[in-house]
C-alpha cells in the first residue's frame, strides 16, 4: 500500500521499503523533493522474514566502462559536527548509513536530475530525529551543486530527487553525492559521512528504442539494470511500486538489485525493521 503526503517543500511518501516521516525540512528556495521508500516483498511480517524464493526477473549488468570505483575509498569517516547539529543522536556504527550504489565501480543515469537512494538504520535511535545533510557536487570542482539540510523522523531507504530548478548534471561527468548524519561515538559527538560517485550518461538510440517500447515502470527498471543504469533502475522501480502498490514482483526486483550488488546486510536489516 502506497501511502503519501505532499507538501509544498517536500514529498513524504513510500515506495515500500518502509515509511519515512521527514521533519523540520528547510525553506530554502525550490521545491527540493524527499521521500521515504517502503517496497513490500510481501503484505505482512511472516513473509518479509522469510521471503519464498522466486524466479529473478531483473539482472544489472555493469557498464562495459571505465567507470571509477562507485563509493570513494575509506567509506563511511567521522569527522567533527558543526555547531548548529547539536543534540541527542545514534550510536556510530559502521551500518548507520550505507549509500544504495555498488561498491566497484560508479553507477550511471540518464537523468538531467537523478535521484539518490541511501539507507539509514535504527540502531541507537531516540526520540530527536537524527539531522541530516546531503550534498552533491562534480568531481574536481569545490563548487556545490546542491545541497540540503532535513531531518528524519524514522529509519529506512531514503530517496532525494535533485530539484529540476537546480543545474543539470553534465554527460560523461562524474559527480560526488555525500550524506551524512550526527552520531554518538563513545560519548563524542560525531558526524558520519558517506560518499558515492554517480555519471550521466546520454542514452543510445537502442535504449531509448528499448525504452519507448517498454509498457511499465517495472519493465522499464528491468531495460535500465541490463543496460546498466543503476540509478534510473532503483528509480523506475520506486515509480513502479507508487503505480502497482498491490505487486510484489516490484519489491523482489528491488532487493534483487540490492542483492546483486552486495548490499544483502541492507536488505536484512530493513526486513527486520518491517516486522517492528
Amino acid at each position: 500500500m502506497i501511502i503519501s503526503r505532499k507538501q509544498t517543500t517536500v514529498v513524504t511518501g513510500a515506495v515500500s521499503i518502509l515509511l519515512i516521516q521527514l521533519i523540520g525540512w528547510s525553506n530554502t528556495p525550490g521545491n527540493q523533493r524527499l521521500k521515504g521508500l517502503s517496497i513490500d516483498l510481501d503484505f505482512n511480517s511472516k513473509a518479509l522474514a522469510n521471503p519464498p524464493t522466486a524466479r529473478k526477473s531483473i539482472e544489472y549488468k555493469p557498464p562495459n566502462r571505465g567507470a571509477p570505483a562507485g563509493t570513494i575509498a575509506g567509506g563511511a569517516r567521522l569527522v567533527d559536527p558543526p555547531d548548529t547539529f547539536r543534540g541527542v543522536t545514534p550510536s556510530c556504527d559502521k551500518s548507520l548509513l550505507v549509500p544504495l550504489v555498488p561498491e566497484n565501480h560508479a553507477g550511471q543515469t540518464i537523468s538531467r536530475h537523478p535521484t539518490f537512494f541511501w539507507y539509514l538504520s535504527d540502531k541507537g535511535f531516540s526520540d530527536e530525529a537524527p539531522k541530516m545533510v546531503f550534498a552533491l557536487k562534480q568531481v574536481g570542482k569545490d563548487e556545490v551543486v546542491f545541497t540540503e539540510q532535513f531531518s528524519i523522523a524514522k529509519a529506512g531507504i531514503i530517496q532525494m530527487e535533485l530539484p529540476p530548478e537546480k543545474p543539470e548534471l553534465i554527460a560523461e561527468k562524474d559527480y560526488i553525492w555525500s550524506v551524512s548524519v550526527l552520531c554518538n561515538e563513545n560519548g563524542k559527538l560525531k558526524n558520519m559521512v558517506v560518499e558515492a560517485l554517480i555519471r550521466r550518461v546520454t542514452p543510445t538510440p537502442a535504449l531509448t528504442r528499448r525504452l519507448s517500447s517498454a509498457t511499465s515502470e517495472n519493465d522499464r527498471a528491468i531495460t535500465y539494470a541490463q543496460e546498466g543504469f543503476w540509478y534510473n533502475a532503483l528509480q523506475a522501480l520506486s515509480k513502479a511500486s507508487e503505480a502497482k502498490p498491490d505487486d510484489r514482483s516490484i519489491g523482489e526486483n528491488f532487493y534483487s538489485l540490492l542483492e546483486q550488488v552486495g548490499l544483502d546486510g541492507v536488505v536484512a536489516q530493513v526486513r527486520k525493521q518491517s516486522q517492528r
